[in-house]
């Protein structure tokens, strides 16, 4: 294989990527030893993999200028983007660019559902450069608002369009609470889509046109809570998930979706299922807060598949060459309760990651562990926590 310089760059705390982004970083080094890793925006800024291999923030002007591929593990959307515009003409994953810019939309994104055919809530972008704009009168601007957004009922969510971390997402239940909210936000673009109760899930992708592999999906909280950012929960990810609403269908739409974008890389799907129904949300085209949960489950490492793909190397496992396993990810207090029941489990199970991570600038215990998909179940039966109750009747768990 011959030997190319290859830029590594990390935006948010490197603790949230541990201990997959460290294995991936250790597979580069070894087959590109002139390889860097740029971490960004770091709380506590520290080097795992060594003095050699990191470079801080004050250092990212000095980024070496014959380096020939650029792998962005950033979050969010914005820092992807940042990362592969960095060098004019050097292959960079994901890719291409407009295929990132257009995922990174969530108007783009929601019209891409309605093209595949693929079911999203019913939505309504409201253009605050229009709706807002000088030559409306105050009063017809609020009236505009209104009626743009009267055919959906309440409750609905206001999403800022650009945001992918759930900042400034809120649930409005009624036309005075939404008119407040609206003059709050004259000058934001926002997303007004129909609430669905149900639950929350997500599924990673990972690949290149023709040739791309879908991760475990995974169960990350229900949507009457809203976003959770403390980390103070649980998130599971297991093959048997969700099988009756993410059907071969709309996986083979999302395929088509991805083909058509020529999309190279890791991508996450959000979702919503009711008992019989699935619901897109957005497409994240990076590297995910549940990479670590998936590669868990499958032993296929996320952040090392962006490596394959940028190098040419990249296979889909096939079914037989990825784990049959399942994960768990305990946040905060459930990780202090939780943690001894893993460990009866003892060789079934393997804690990849039992540190401390920094969101939002509070510190939070977090563990993901995986294994055996029975194993996992039976950590699941032993846990009292209200949001399981849908794992437990999906799985058919006693």
């Amino acid at each position: 294989m011959s030997d190319f310089p290859v830029l590594c760059i990390r935006s948010l705390d490197i603790s949230q990527a541990s201990p997959f982004l460290e294995m991936a970083w250790e597979t580069i080094k070894s087959r590109h030893s002139d390889s860097r890793l740029l971490l960004k925006d770091q709380p506590h800024f520290s080097s795992p993999m060594g003095p050699d291999a990191a470079i801080d923030d004050a250092q990212s002007e000095r980024q070496p200028a014959y380096v020939s591929h650029v792998i962005s593990w950033s979050i969010p959307n914005e820092r992807t983007i940042e990362d592969i515009t960095l060098s004019e003409g050097v292959s960079a994953v994901p890719g291409p660019i407009n295929a990132v810019y257009k995922l990174s939309d969530k108007r783009a994104t929601k019209m891409l559902f309605e093209q595949f055919a693929l079911p999203t809530p019913r939505w309504e972008l409201l253009d605050r450069e229009f709706t807002h704009g000088e030559l409306l009168k105050p009063g017809c601007r609020d009236k505009l608002e209104q009626e743009l957004v009267s055919h959906i009922a309440f409750p609905v969510i206001l999403k800022p369009l650009w945001d992918c971390m759930g900042h400034g997402f809120e649930i409005i239940s009624n036309k005075d609470q939404l008119i407040k909210t609206l003059s709050q936000n004259q000058r934001k673009n926002i997303l007004i889509e129909s609430f669905i109760d149900g639950a929350l899930g997500c599924i990673e992708i990972a690949g290149t046109p023709g040739n791309y592999f879908f991760q475990p999906p995974c169960y990350t909280g229900q949507s009457l809570l809203g976003v959770r950012s403390d980390f103070d929960t649980i998130r599971v990810c297991h093959p048997g998930l969700f099988s009756k609403q993410l059907t071969g269908e709309v996986q083979t739409k999302l395929i088509l979706l991805l083909n058509h974008l020529g999309f190279n890389g890791v991508c996450c799907v959000d979702f919503i299922v009711t008992e019989n129904s699935l619901y897109l949300l957005e497409i994240n085209p990076r590297i995910s807060g549940i990479s670590c949960l998936s590669s868990a489950a499958s032993g296929v490492n996320s952040f090392e598949s962006t490596y394959l793909i940028s190098s040419g190397q990249w296979q889909a496992p096939l079914p037989y060459q990825s784990r049959q396993g399942a994960a768990l990810q305990l946040g905060g207090k459930y990780a202090d309760e939780i943690s001894s029941v893993i460990r009866d489990e003892g060789n079934n199970v393997t804690v990849y990651r039992d540190n401390i991570i920094t969101v939002d600038g509070k510190d939070s215990r977090n563990m993901i562990a995986g294994g055996t998909i029975s194993s996992i179940e039976n950590v699941l039966q032993s846990v009292q926590h209200s949001s399981l109750s849908f794992i437990a009747s999906t799985l058919r768990i006693a």
